[in-house]
């Protein structure tokens, strides 16, 4: 303890100062009394507009909730939060704290009356974007852009009087936050925030088709194994080993079965992190920052195009998303209790919860994926909310088919690989042309190319390639913790698939985030994803980001790549709707061939693409213009002969070309003809705009 904390002194101090600091340290964490008290409960004072905090060997989750406590604020922080931190540091703000200490907050707002905000509750998870290295310097930057940055006042927390005081330090000691490395503090691998990688003593098994199952269960019990489940529609069997066996042991004896196909981990996945906030705020800046009103005037989309939403569920109640939601209607029309549709699931009228049947706490064990959490919903109001039906906010796409897999039990932290695979499973069988992952974890064991170096098998990296040869497109958060994945990849945005989308996060200011994941090589562009008005969840718990909700707070603020990357996941939805041909190699060219490039030169070089997404300028690198029928980027007189020559029999326009001549709202594009040229004629002379302006 004490090497590490000798790291944050500056070298000029001299070696008898240095040691007289080193003896108070060690007095301070180990002597009775105060000192104790001080362990047991940390300071936490403000001065000069800044929060001042001071706790030496304290397990984080304990520092956090002395914090939660002392600054009247509900903070809550998940599993992986157990190892000791020494603090003796200043924060501009709480928001400033726990980003510092912490990464991929999930933190709820509430904007005051002077425009300021407050900070209503917050979910923690451990390893902040400095904790990896052991030295974080509690003076940096605050960690979001604008106003969410200000000082204690901003997040308007009131502190619980101390009777404590910091005590002074000595000069030249700067002011930092050690902690061990979190490979040290247990046998299991972590993430690089700290988090868990897997769930501890679990394989993934997956049998060659046609195992006898008296020879899948000798095996299990040879190895002492029990069976938790297998995982639906494949022959992967998830297992919990017996306490205290070792791990590579039973791989090996699991691989060298002939009935072993493959050997993985139960790789955890996490929810990235979102921070809600004013659900009454009714600006949508996104949508024109994506260019999506000038998209509108090509397409706003269409139901046959499914989109599936990976993550904690969909509020499928919600009055802005009811008409956009996928519905089993076999199921629907169906007998309760029957797989009407032989699909393997029963009653799976608005997609499935595949977490349920393992929570234990608040979820009622059904098939249904309700969201309680939040987080599904407000990505699900990104990419569809419906539009132009007089109420709350419009999505990218105005109709759309948004089919709910929920893959976060209602009292867990944690995705599992089981679940996420069999949700994979079923976007396939179910037809989806674009599945969102607003969702990721690190690993140390995966090489480059997907395989893993520990001898196990990649499962996860299976599924998606399954994904990619049933032509799906798979859009990814990159993360929030403002590291380079090119270094430290995040999964499974970081898949090397060309069916994968890799998403970062823009600021409202038109830059990349701070806060987001970048990499030149693994991450392809940027979308909005700084207070995004999305569609709040109805069904809300309370405790942590579980956030109850009256009836009338239907809309949130969200932050993060967990929102830019539905901006992506809509844009491909709305490339599928006109051109439902086109095939995921294409539709991925278009929205990368297509970005607006960053302002800042050093932001371009941190993303392969260099830009943002244009929702409107990848349908014009398809060439969906509307009047350009020749399709040469412009609307000219020739256009309307084009349209005049077809009506009368003389030539043959393809359909992208029919498409583009329908000006008068043709069911059928086939029908275009002479009142659409007219039209265009009207649109090039201005009598339509002046028609435009008289009407109003």
């Amino acid at each position: 303890m004490l090497s590490s904390f000798l790291t944050i002194i500056h070298p000029p101090i001299r070696v008898r100062s240095l040691f007289i600091f080193a003896l108070y340290v060690v007095a301070a964490c180990i002597m009775p009394g105060k000192a104790t008290a001080d362990q047991a409960a940390p300071i936490v004072e403000t001065a000069g507009g800044r929060i001042i905090v001071k706790a030496c060997d304290v397990s984080l989750s304990k520092f956090l909730e002395q914090v939660s406590l002392r600054t009247s604020t509900p903070i809550r922080a998940v599993e992986g939060s157990d190892f000791p931190v020494t603090i003796d540091a200043r924060f501009s703000s709480l928001e400033h704290l726990l980003q510092t200490v912490c990464v991929s907050l999930a933190v709820v707002y509430e904007r005051q009356e002077d425009g300021g905000f407050r900070i209503l509750r917050a979910e923690a998870y451990p390893g902040g974007a400095g904790m990896a290295s052991g030295v974080i310097s509690s003076d940096s930057d605050p960690p979001y852009e604008g106003e969410l940055s200000g000082g204690s006042d901003a997040v308007g927390f009131s502190l619980t009087p101390t009777n404590g005081s910091i005590p002074s330090k000595p000069s030249g000691v700067d002011e930092r936050i050690t902690r061990p490395s979190v490979r040290l503090q247990s046998g299991e691998p972590r993430q690089a925030e700290g988090r868990p990688s897997y769930r501890p003593g679990q394989l993934l098994v997956q049998f060659t088709p046609g195992s006898d199952p008296a020879g899948v269960k000798a095996l299990h019990a040879s190895i002492g194994s029990r069976v938790l489940r297998v995982v639906h529609g494949s022959r992967i069997h998830q297992v919990a080993l017996p306490e205290g066996a070792d791990m590579s042991t039973a791989i090996k004896a699991y691989k060298a079965s002939p009935i072993v196909e493959k050997v993985g981990r139960n790789s955890l996945r996490y929810p990235l992190g979102i921070v809600p906030n004013d659900p009454r705020f009714s600006e949508q800046w996104a949508l024109g920052a994506v260019r999506a009103p000038d998209a509108w005037s090509i397409t706003t989309g269409s139901t046959d195009v499914i989109v599936a939403v990976i993550g904690t569920g969909v509020d499928y109640k919600h009055p802005d998303l009811a008409a956009n939601i996928w519905i089993n209607t076999e199921e629907l029309h169906g007998e309760p209790g029957v797989d009407d549709d032989g699909n393997g699931f029963v009653d799976d009228i608005y997609g499935w919860d595949f977490a349920g049947r393992r929570a234990d706490v608040y979820d009622d064990g059904t098939p249904d994926p309700m969201d309680v959490f939040g987080h599904g919903t407000q990505v699900a109001g990104i990419i569809g909310a419906v539009g132009d039906n007089g109420i709350g906010i419009a999505g990218v796409c105005w109709r759309t088919n948004i089919l709910p897999l929920k893959v976060l039990a209602d009292d867990s932290d944690t995705m599992e690989m089981p679940d996420i695979i069999a949700a994979i499973d079923y976007a396939i069988a179910a037809g989806v042309r674009v599945v969102n992952c607003s969702f990721g974890g690190t690993d140390p064991n995966i090489n480059p190319d997907g395989s893993m170096n520990d001898g196990t098998d990649n499962l996860e990296w299976e599924a998606f390639s399954r994904l990619r040869e049933a032509g799906i497109l798979a859009v990814c958060a990159a993360g929030n913790s403002g590291r380079d994945n090119d270094q430290t990849p995040l999964y499974p945005a970081s898949y090397r698939l060309g069916n994968i989308i890799s998403v970062a996060w823009q600021a409202e200011k038109g830059g990349l985030s701070r806060n987001s994941n970048y990499g030149k090589n693994s991450v392809h562009l940027a979308a909005p994803g700084e207070k995004v008005l999305s569609t709040a969840s109805n069904a809300g718990l309370t405790g942590g980001w579980k956030v109850p909700l009256d009836d009338d707070a239907l809309y949130v603020l969200m932050s993060g790549t967990s929102a830019a990357t539905p901006h992506v996941s809509a844009a491909a939805a709305l490339i599928y709707s006109v051109c439902p041909s086109m095939d995921y190699l294409q539709t991925r060219a278009a929205i990368l061939g297509s970005v607006k490039p960053f302002p800042s030169s050093t932001d371009r070089e941190k993303i392969f693409s260099g830009g943002t997404l244009d929702v409107f300028g990848a349908l014009r690198f398809l060439g969906f213009i509307k009047g350009d029928v020749d399709v040469n980027g412009r609307v000219d007189p020739f256009d309307a002969v084009l349209l005049l020559r077809y009506s009368a029999g003389l030539i043959e326009l393809n359909d992208l070309q029919k498409q583009n001549g329908n000006m008068t709202g043709h069911e059928d594009d086939d029908d275009v003809g002479v009142p659409d040229a007219v039209e265009i004629l009207r649109l090039l002379s201005g009598a339509r705009g002046e028609q435009a302006q008289q009407g109003s």
